[in-house]
């Protein structure tokens, strides 16, 4: 399973009025679509909406709208006039869908809606975003994200050379096959600008901007899957879930332990209030937590966080959630829970092999659109897709990644060309540097680089050699002005001619 990136230049969209940079790529690895994105709120909803609006566009008119409620005007408003007045959703979550509609508009696509017999505009963005909360509501929820996921560590795991006692999570993504949605799967890698918040990937469909499926840069994985009971008792202040979950993820330390693991995720859930019943699985390494949760939400009866030490039936250091609650209410043995249990029952020792297969075989249905496996330790990922609804994402070959490669080696982020010259920066794979290429007229001229990190903050300036002048060619060998590494991640430099001529580039190190 061969990874292959291939990165394109960032993009520029020039108009009469003004220049707008689009913050953002889309590679495509094997079969797969990747959407790289980058900045502030606003920015990234802006490249998102830009280099997706066909596909945003094909998953809100035939699904959405089509699928769900069935291209009928009056049903569509009717619900999205219950999510208005009983959702509220942070501000820079509607500055990211705004921005998204003015990219779809600018990129030469309508937002203008022949059944809705209007624009669209971000507050749709966001209530798409809100199918599996509203749709208890105004439909069958059961329809949607019905799922199963096995995490182990400890002593299933100490007896795998690749794992050692690492902690390990595959996943189904279970859901009502529709080939709009099976057309439109893709990995999402949010690189945010902001100082509280911190890279992420997300497994989605185009449109989607909050978090179903997703781990952050410090390895914490959050999944989540629809709840077996929906009571409900409070309407006051509802929250998305696949917002909340992103709460958790993009931020550094939300419930400010001084530590970034999976008890983010559960603060992130227990501070919100949610209309449907929800099972999230979330993991981080051992180092941070040493185990797995499920957090189970429900309106009526609030939240609570389920370990291993609550397990009734599963051996070992294991941890199975699907569609039914196991704390909150008296826990029902569905036949998946049931089939992990009995392979479990058999062997308790877990690799990363047989974690896929386990699950494939006890948990996996028609319905399985995406099946998904993390190991933390080295940042190994697998993901697998349905290309049509009568194979399921199991019966596939899966396309192997790392979260580095995902986060980082991705080699172009250009964010100014000048007449006179031009630059790019590249990561050197399996070195710990980076190379800028630049290109001027004239030999001759007074080059300065200076290295910021993403903070802003001056930490290298690099002497220009004859040899890389002759060669157009500059290393920054990954160290600061103190001759200490620094670590892997985004930086920023300025790069200057002659005290006059400017350019600043993002770049990413590797280590």
């Amino acid at each position: 399973m061969k990874t292959i990136l291939l990165s394109i230049f960032l993009i520029f969209i020039v108009t009469t009025a003004f220049t707008q940079v689009v913050n953002g790529e889309v590679i495509q690895v094997e079969d797969k679509t990747i959407l790289r994105i980058w900045g502030t709120h606003q920015e990234r909803g802006f490249a998102y909406g830009y280099l997706m609006a066909e596909e945003i566009r094909d998953v809100i008119d035939d699904y959405f709208i089509g699928s769900v409620f069935f291209n009928t005007a009056f049903m569509y408003e009717n619900a999205r006039s219950y999510f208005e007045q009983n959702f509220s959703v942070e501000g820079k979550y509607h500055t990211e869908a705004e921005a998204m509609i003015d990219g779809i508009e600018f990129a030469g696509i309508s937002i203008y809606s022949d059944i809705l017999n209007r624009d669209l505009d971000e507050i749709d963005v966001l209530f798409a975003n809100s199918i599996v909360d509203i749709a208890n509501v105004f439909g069958e929820i059961e329809n949607f994200v019905n799922c199963s996921s096995l995490s182990s560590w400890g002593a299933s795991t100490i007896q795998d050379p690749e794992l050692s006692g690492e902690i390990l999570i595959t996943r189904h993504l279970d859901w009502t096959p529709h080939q709009t949605l099976l057309d439109n799967q893709l990995i999402i890698v949010n690189l945010p600008s902001e100082d509280n918040e911190q890279a992420w990937i997300s497994f989605s469909i185009a449109g989607l901007i909050g978090a179903l499926s997703a781990i952050n840069e410090n390895n914490v994985a959050a999944f989540m899957n629809v709840g077996n009971y929906h009571t409900i008792d409070n309407l006051l202040d509802l929250h998305p879930i696949f917002f909340s979950i992103r709460n958790g993820i993009e931020s550094y330390d939300l419930n400010q332990n001084g530590v970034c693991n999976s008890g983010d995720i559960a603060s992130a859930l227990i501070s919100k209030n949610h209309l449907s019943g929800s099972i999230t699985h979330a993991i981080s390494s051992v180092a941070s937590d040493s185990s797995a949760i499920v957090i189970e939400c429900n309106n009526e009866i609030g939240t609570s966080v389920r370990t291993s030490d609550d397990n009734t039936q599963v051996p070992g250091d294991n941890l199975v959630a699907t569609n039914h609650f196991r704390e909150l209410y008296d826990p029902i043995y569905c036949f998946r829970y049931e089939n992990i249990v009995d392979s479990l029952s058999v062997s308790t020792n877990i690799t990363s092999n047989r974690s896929w297969d386990l699950l494939c075989g006890a948990a996996g249905i028609t319905g399985n659109i995406q099946t998904i496996q993390f190991i933390p330790l080295n940042g190994n990922i697998l993901w697998a897709t349905s290309p049509n609804v009568i194979y399921p994402a199991f019966s596939q070959d899966p396309t192997e990644f790392t979260l580095n490669d995902l986060l980082f080696s991705v080699s172009i982020d250009e964010v100014e060309n000048n007449d006179l010259f031009t630059i790019n920066s590249y990561p050197n794979p399996f070195h710990t540097s980076t190379t800028i290429y630049f290109n001027t007229i004239t030999s001759g001229q007074n080059i300065k680089v200076e290295i910021f990190n993403i903070k802003g903050q001056k930490i290298k300036t690099l002497d220009i050699e004859e040899q890389e002048l002759r060669t157009n060619k500059i290393v920054w060998d990954g160290r600061d002005n103190l001759n200490k590494p620094v670590s892997s991640g985004i930086y920023f430099y300025n790069f200057e001619i002659d005290n006059k001529m400017k350019a600043c580039n993002k770049m990413l190190l590797i280590k």
